[in-house]
């Protein structure tokens, strides 16, 4: 597959947006030529410093465009469109023929030893013949995006940009309304675009905190991107959560990436846009296709009328786990640190926002009330033993479905999970089609959920064996904390 296929994969294009790209560089007008390596970029905006300079180029180009007299709609399809083979040499024999046939049609413009240059209140702005390809292609690009309502938006900016007389100031304000829609686009349609506000710092972090030009994303880089950006002065990110939930998203679209080219690994994923790659640290087991928690089917209307679970005691513990899945057991300390941390902080911010006074500040500062990794194994260790005794009533539900042989062996002890269940829905043993059918999909979901709570009480016993107790691991954390909220918050009590 090509690179720049690939680049734009790894950014989370739609395999639509891919086919469209690939009918624009790998056709006739481009086929062999670097516009493809030069157009991803732009279009998932990593295109340089500055995502927006090829949007205005190219509203310059417009213009010069223009002023070789391809001054509307049809001149311009005509200008951007009508070569059968775009490069720089071609591209300069086009406009020197036009120019030796009709001259320039508007003052002000001339060639230079590079390309074209405008001239507006004497602020000159060149395009140079190398650059044009792209420029072309990106025109070419625009004119299909959006079932074509993008590209009747930014023509009729540009007619109204090219209407005389043209400033540069209207060249400007047209690439800045074309560059705002073309940001809309792209956060709908490039998953890294639409938490690119996110993304661009982390993605420097990972760069410069990385060996051998490989991205690492583990537990302690997490935390310590958290501890350089909690307490910035300009745009600071407070929230531990929101940290670790956009490393979290980071890791969904690498992965998307690597699937989408069919060359994803469970260890390294190749995602740096320029060279690099992305290792995901500590990981366990692979993924096929992406996670989606499975107590989202409990909240069907059919299994609501069930109660599977008490909300605060059998739910609420495992909501979050459930949500991160794959990536909490990747990253285990860090989730941990999520589950206990961000709670407290919550309540540090709370306590400030409400005026609860310093003591509270304090108490919260200094992790009094932090749910400690050894309550939190013990609350997840419940929660795995209902998960087993609800599995074993959805089989007494479905004994007739099951086959025979295999049920036997436990079928006392799945009337007795039944029985002890005495809660809404669990009532009748041998319920309407309805019920019948909910209790199938739960039983569908039933084994994922458990399948996450194993693997993740299983990283928390290798956390143990790898480093230390996990009392003590939580108390070297809760310093790690204390100290960070102190540094936030230590000022406000």
């Amino acid at each position: 597959m090509n690179d720049e296929v690939i680049h734009l994969l790894r950014a989370g294009a739609t395999e639509g947006i891919a086919t469209a790209f690939r009918g624009v560089v790998h056709g006739p007008r481009f086929a062999g030529t670097t516009v493809g390596v030069r157009l991803a970029p732009i279009l998932t905006g990593a295109g340089g410093a500055n995502r927006d300079t090829p949007i205005y180029e190219l509203c310059h180009f417009a213009a010069m465009a223009a002023a070789l007299g391809y001054d509307d709609s049809n001149g311009r399809f005509l200008f951007f469109l009508g070569m059968e083979r775009v490069t720089p040499a071609a591209v300069r024999r086009f406009v020197e023929e036009t120019v030796d046939s009709q001259g320039w049609a508007r003052e002000g413009h001339a060639f230079t030893e590079r390309g074209m240059r405008a001239n507006y209140d004497q602020e000159p702005f060149e395009v140079w013949f190398d650059r044009a390809p792209v420029l072309m292609a990106l025109f070419e690009f625009l004119t299909g995006i959006d079932d074509v309502t993008f590209f009747r938006e930014m023509d009729d900016l540009l007619q109204e940009m090219v209407t005389p007389p043209v400033t540069l100031r209207g060249i400007k304000d047209t690439a800045n309304r074309i560059s705002s829609r073309m940001r809309l686009w792209r956060r709908a349609n490039i998953a890294w675009a639409a938490h690119e506000e996110r993304f661009d710092k982390i993605a420097p972090y990972l760069t410069e905190n990385s060996p051998n030009g490989y991205w690492v994303i583990d537990d302690e880089v997490i935390f310590g991107f958290w501890v350089l950006h909690s307490n910035t002065e300009k745009k600071p990110i407070r929230e531990y959560a929101t940290v670790f939930e956009a490393f979290a998203t980071l890791m969904r679209v690498i992965r998307a990436g690597a699937v989408a080219e069919a060359a994803s690994d469970a260890r390294r994923l190749g995602t740096d846009f320029e060279a690099g790659e992305i290792e995901v640290a500590n990981d366990s087991g692979t993924v096929t296709g992406e996670w989606e928690s499975p107590l989202g089917v409990f909240n069907h209307p059919n299994l609501k009328s069930i109660r599977f679970f008490k909300g605060e005691g059998e739910r609420a513990p495992i909501e979050r786990l459930m949500e991160f899945g794959p990536d909490a057991q990747r990253l285990a300390r860090a989730f941990l640190r999520l589950e206990s941390f961000a709670p407290t902080q919550n309540v540090i911010s709370n306590a400030i926002r409400f005026k609860r006074g310093p003591g509270a500040i304090s108490d919260g500062i200094a992790c009094t009330n932090t749910l400690a990794y050894l309550s939190f194994e013990e609350i997840l260790t419940g929660v795995l033993d209902h998960i087993g005794r609800l599995q074993l009533a959805a089989m007494h539900v479905l004994r007739a479905e099951v086959d025979e042989d295999a049920f036997a062996p436990i079928a006392e002890q799945a009337r007795t999970a039944f029985e002890e269940l005495r809660r809404k829905g669990f009532d009748d043993d041998d319920p309407g089609e309805d019920q019948r059918e909910a209790f199938q999909v739960a039983a569908d979901a039933l084994p994922r959920i458990a399948g996450q709570l194993r693997g993740f009480l299983e990283r928390m016993r290798e956390m143990e064996q790898g480093e230390s107790e996990l009392n003590q691991i939580f108390a070297d954390d809760v310093a790690l904390f204390s100290r960070q909220f102190h540094a936030i918050y230590g000022h406000r009590r």
